[in-house]
């Protein structure tokens, strides 16, 4: 196992495994020191030159902050288990699933580990390891050139390259996305449209080691985002689908003006596989046993339970399955994170109803199927009474949008209404991902008192308590018996 990189390596494995809880948690830096001091006496005893400095020390402690985490969760569970499995132990057991399963049930109950987690984990809360991004609205004050003082205002994205967030930039590559989207691909689109508004404006980006910041108008003046408990009526989803149709209809003619622009988007929101799972995987896999065991307690699903339950062990090979899929009769440039949470909408003042939305966040942006947006969408943010009545009429609504965009550039070959449907069968299984996995959070009704967010997720206690109240709310419950009623 031996390895030539950072010191952090052997630092962060060590220090999350080994020490006691009290003197992890109050001896730490003097851990580093002890440990300092002794590097830099070999390499002055041996007339070294010039050596790095304890400073140097820390911040490679702190880039690898997420390497100490991942040792918290994989091997100091086994390190503190506290009684072996009946059921069997060692490597034997842990390839046997039955075994796997009641060793794993008594490394991360055990008295011992829940008490050195806990610690870690608000370690780990404190340096915002966990935090994806954050947004900040700045307003700059300045003096024009004819002396008056005057305000302008933008939204600027900000990104640690480390925790969570150095996975996504890594392995999912959301800030070239962005920037990409932002910069690039929506203006041209736009151009392709008629001068149709897609996106915020790009003003400026920064590409440091450690963090990545964006840059872009700030819309917030003059548009809302609804409030994402009240979903989507249908006037609302009619605004949405037009626009969608109007970018998937554009962005097919730019991929087949420049091939090229598409090679940045060619993986969406499920990345990985079985044998190495992506970060869609690690912050959902509780999900699914969740509703399947929701499912077991409702009367007259007896059927269903047991289909969901035979699904269960391969459920995520299935979701793998369809990210790989490639069998797509047309392609477009899908948004890739279409719901309710990622649209601003302008509203007419006398009517209130909405008359336009730009979408947001375009970090997940995917060439695949059009299916891939809308089932996404359909499944996540209309009302139910619109999901349930109005399907057929809104993908009608997206495709008149979409042939007309085609249409108004005499584009030959346009995909038919058929065609679309055809994308939206062969793609059922990315709306049930999204029933399963996005639709809780958009119904969840209230907080967990022991924690929220992607913070309360990475808390074994709290993420157990925030899946329960997702899947056993009132509307979430009504709104997944109609949908499961189809399976």
């Amino acid at each position: 196992m031996t390895y030539y990189t950072s010191p952090a390596h052997d630092l962060q494995y060590f220090i999350n495994t080994s020490p006691q809880t009290n003197v992890r948690e109050n001896q730490r830096e003097d851990l580093l020191q002890v440990y300092y001091q002794s590097f830099a006496k070999t390499l002055k005893d041996l007339n070294h030159n010039t050596f790095p400095t304890f400073d140097d020390l820390l911040e490679e402690i702190r880039k690898r902050e997420m390497f100490g985490f991942m040792t918290a969760v994989f091997v100091l569970p086994i390190v503190l288990m506290e009684e072996q499995s009946s059921e069997g132990s060692g490597i034997d057991g842990l390839v046997d699933p039955q075994v796997a399963q009641d060793m794993t049930r008594i490394m991360f109950s055990g008295k011992r580990y829940t008490e050195a987690m806990k610690c870690i984990l608000r370690r780990c809360d404190q340096l915002k390891l966990f935090d994806l991004f954050t947004i900040y609205r700045v307003v700059i004050s300045y003096r024009g050139e004819n002396g008056k003082d005057d305000k302008a205002q933008c939204i600027v994205k900000h990104m640690e390259n480390s925790g969570a967030s150095k996975v996504l930039i890594g392995d999912n590559n959301v800030y070239k996305k962005e920037v990409e989207m932002l910069k690039n691909i929506m203006p041209r689109l736009s151009e392709l449209a008629g001068g149709t508004v897609f996106a915020p404006k790009f003003y400026y980006t920064v590409d440091l080691e450690d963090a990545k910041i964006v840059a872009m108008e700030d819309l917030g003046t003059n548009h809302k985002m609804v409030d994402r408990k009240l979903l989507l009526d249908f006037d609302h989803c009619e605004v949405v689908l037009k626009k969608l149709g109007q970018i998937h209809g554009a962005s097919m003619v730019l991929a087949e003006e420049n091939p090229s622009t598409m090679d940045l988007f060619t993986s969406g929101l499920i990345t990985g596989s079985v044998e190495n799972p992506g970060l869609a995987q690690a912050a959902l896999n509780g999900n699914f046993p969740m509703l399947c065991e929701t499912v077991k307690t409702w009367p007259g699903f007896e059927e269903i339970s047991e289909k969901l339950e035979k699904l269960k062990p391969r459920i995520w090979a299935m979701f793998y399955e369809y990210a790989q899929m490639k069998n797509e009769k047309y392609r477009v440039l899908n948004h890739g994170d279409f719901w309710i949470n990622n649209f601003l909408f302008k509203y007419d003042e006398k009517t209130g109803k909405p008359i336009h939305c730009i979408p947001i966040d375009l970090q997940f942006s995917y060439y695949t199927s059009p299916a891939h947006d809308l089932q996404y969408f359909l499944n996540s943010s209309p009302k139910l009474e619109v999901r349930e009545n109005y399907r057929e009429k809104l993908l009608r609504i997206y495709y008149e949008a979409f042939r007309e965009t085609l249409e108004n550039v005499k584009h030959k070959n346009i995909p038919t209404f058929d065609d679309l449907l055809e994308e939206m069968r062969k793609r059922e299984i990315y709306g049930f991902f999204t029933m399963a996995n996005v639709l809780p959070v958009v119904l969840m009704e209230r907080q967990s008192d022991k924690g929220s967010g992607l913070d309360g997720l990475t808390n074994e206690e709290s993420a157990k308590d925030m899946i329960k109240i997702m899947f056993t709310g009132k509307r979430y419950t009504e709104s997944c018996k109609r949908s499961l009623k189809c399976l």
